[in-house]
C-alpha cells in the first residue's frame, strides 16, 4: 500500500522535530534568565537538547546537524565560531556512548550523567573561551550557567520526553 503524500509530509515532520527543537532553543538561548550578576546567563539549552536526543532518538539527531545547530548557536550568541559546535559534538558523543547505561533507568540516571557530561563541556567551553581571548576568562558566568542548566534540565527534558511521545513517536 502507497502512502499518501500527506503521510508522507506527516512522518518528515516528525523525524525532523529534534532537530526543530534543538533550532528553537538554540535562537530561545539568547533570551537571559539569570538573577543578579549572572542577569546574561542563561541555561545551555543547546546542550541539554543534545543530549537528550543523543540518548533518546540518536537517529533522528547525526552528528551532522549537531554541528551545523552548534555552529548556529555559535552565531546567534557571539561564541568563537565552531568552538560551541565542536563541544555539542562531545556532548553528543558522550551521551551516545553511554547510551545504554541511561536507557531504562530512572530518570535520575540520565540526570547525573547530564551533569557530568555537561560539566566537562562547561569547562571545555571556558578553555575554548579563554584561549580565543588570549587571558583567563572569570568562570562565574560559565559556573553560573552550568548550574542554572543542571537545575533546569528536568524540567526541559519533560517537555522533550512531551515532543517525543506524542510528536515523534
Amino acid at each position: 500500500m502507497s502512502t499518501s503524500v500527506a503521510q508522507r509530509f506527516d512522518l518528515w515532520a516528525r523525524n525532523l522535530m529534534p532537530a526543530a527543537t534543538t533550532f528553537l532553543v538554540a535562537i530561545l538561548s539568547v533570551v537571559p534568565v539569570g538573577f543578579g550578576d549572572l542577569a546574561h546567563v542563561t541555561p545551555a539549552y543547546v546542550m541539554m537538547a543534545t543530549f537528550y536526543w543523543a540518548v533518546y532518538r540518536p537517529d533522528l539527531m547525526p552528528p551532522t546537524v549537531v554541528f551545523v545547530l552548534g555552529l548556529l548557536h555559535d552565531i546567534v550568541t557571539g561564541f568563537p565560531l565552531g568552538g560551541g559546535a565542536l563541544v555539542m559534538l562531545a556532548v553528543w558523543g558522550g551521551a551516545l556512548s553511554q547510551r545504554q547505561a541511561f536507557l531504562g533507568k530512572p530518570f535520575f540516571i540520565a540526570w547525573l550523567g547530564f551533569v557530568v557530561i555537561a560539566g566537562i563541556a562547561q569547562a571545555c567551553l571556558w578553555l575554548i573561551l579563554s584561549l580565543y581571548t588570549v587571558s583567563i576568562v572569570a568562570p562565574l558566568p560559565i559556573l553560573g550557567q552550568y548550574l542554572i542548566t543542571v537545575t533546569a534540565f528536568p524540567l526541559v527534558a519533560w517537555v522533550f520526553v512531551r515532543i517525543h511521545r506524542y510528536l515523534v513517536r
